[in-house]
């Protein structure tokens, strides 16, 4: 098979530049191999588009990693309770009346306690 682009030059140069139109035929022989000059011009046209990817994907990767390093650091969740705003009686979810109260409200532990709040006596506790 032919190589595309010297068959699509050989094609488009005489109608863009009349003085550049080859004496001969296309012959898809010759058109089949690189010269040292066509590689050339691939090389330099291909490096910096490599050089480029390179780098995003480098950029790319120190992005992933400064997440990845938040998730090391951060704390683990607080446990959520159920704050029966009646009673002002929190309950950690596995006891009898876990969202089972007609008024209540879902909190972590530490906002019922500063909101007054305190612990069921017969709490599990996690």
């Amino acid at each position: 098979m032919y190589h595309p682009l010297a068959f699509t030059l050989a094609q488009v140069l005489p109608y863009v530049a009349p003085i550049y139109a080859p004496s001969t035929a296309f012959d898809p022989v010759r058109a089949r191999t690189l010269t040292a000059t066509d590689w050339t011009i691939i090389a330099g046209a291909t490096t910096p588009i490599l050089t480029m990817t390179g780098s995003l994907l480098h950029r790319y990767r120190k992005f992933c990693n400064a997440f990845a390093r938040l998730d090391a650091v951060r704390p683990a969740p607080e446990p959520m309770v159920w704050v029966n705003t009646q009673s002002g009686i929190y309950y950690f979810k596995g006891d009898r009346w876990y969202q089972k109260t007609r008024t209540g409200v879902l909190l972590t532990q530490r906002l019922a306690e500063y909101r007054g709040n305190r612990r069921a006596r017969t709490s599990t506790g996690l």
